[in-house]
């Protein structure tokens, strides 16, 4: 799924979740959980949790981090009256590398699932979510790219599901084997299996009446990329995985984006909290009803 993108979702929502209100920040002592998860259809349930912080506490030394992550927690998912436990794993692909799930969990769409945690410092979390119906990409067209003669870009065609409020998400992996440059070449290396959310677009809302629908897509972001562009070049293997959503994932994304976008400081929330489905905490519990496809660019 999509992976190490989670780096940048956990670092945001450690502090985006804070108004620039003054009469709206968390105090230190309202330490609060916060939940990635998410479950797709035919894959199984993933969780991370990590504790926030918030910007008053300080500075925080990396030797420190560890004291973030929540490694003990009893999570379990209900769906269909049966009650899945998620043990504890490790897994290196996720940051942090400790991650809830469980194979004897497989989603489907159309089912809905209960999510509920309990800590041994008495937090107690509950959400649901619900995996929607899988939806095609027609086709892909590659175009060239309006802000240089050396990038391409790339859109999506596929069909709205007619009289219903629908919403979808997309995720970008990208590979390069033809990468001279050696910082650039191991930095890619690193990301070759991550499934990144775009730093512009990403969320689709079926505003319009048209069934057919196009969408551009954008290159994964990663919050250290002070040169982000959204587009492609010669020699990419651009993975993407596109999602119908619920309303509440979209929301969560949309919210997130938007506080890249417009926020008057990078992990900053200019407006607003971000939406969040998590009951007693912060975050977000998704359904995705995804297809994975590849485009080169020659």
């Amino acid at each position: 799924m999509q992976s190490f993108r989670f780096l940048i979702l956990i670092l945001l929502l450690i502090v985006s979740f804070i108004s620039c209100d003054k009469n709206d920040i968390i105090n230190s002592s309202d330490e609060q959980i916060v939940v990635d998860g998410w479950i797709e259809d035919e894959g199984m349930p993933i969780v991370l949790l990590t504790k926030s912080s918030t910007i008053d506490h300080g500075i925080h030394y990396i030797d420190e981090i560890t004291n973030y992550f929540v490694i003990n927690a009893n999570v379990r998912i209900v769906s269909e009256g049966d009650t899945i436990q998620l043990p504890l794993s490790i897994d290196d692909r996720y940051f942090p590398p400790y991650i809830y799930t469980t194979d004897k969990l497989i989603g489907h769409s159309g089912q809905k699932y209960e999510l509920l945690i309990d800590t041994p410092d008495n937090h107690h979390l509950s959400a649901v979510t619900s995996i929607p119906a899988k939806v095609e990409v027609d086709s892909f067209q590659i175009l060239n790219s309006e802000i240089s003669d050396t990038l391409f870009s790339i859109k999506g065609f596929f069909k709205d599901i007619p009289n219903e409020k629908n919403y979808y998400k997309y995720f970008v992996k990208v590979t390069n084997e033809n990468i001279t440059d050696t910082l650039e070449y191991y930095a890619s290396l690193f990301f070759s299996n991550i499934y990144l959310s775009p730093g512009v677009g990403g969320v689709i809302n079926d505003v319009v009446s048209d069934t057919n629908i196009s969408f551009i897509i954008n290159r994964g972001f990663i919050n250290s990329d002070s040169n982000y562009i959204t587009d492609f070049r010669h020699g990419d293997i651009v993975n993407v995985k596109f999602a119908q959503v619920n309303n509440e994932t979209y929301r969560f994304w949309y919210d997130m984006q938007t506080s890249i976008i417009f926020g008057n400081c990078f992990f900053i929330n200019s407006s607003k909290n971000i939406s969040s489905n998590i009951n007693g905490g912060l975050g977000a519990w998704c359904g995705y009803g995804a297809n994975y496809y590849t485009i080169n660019i020659p």
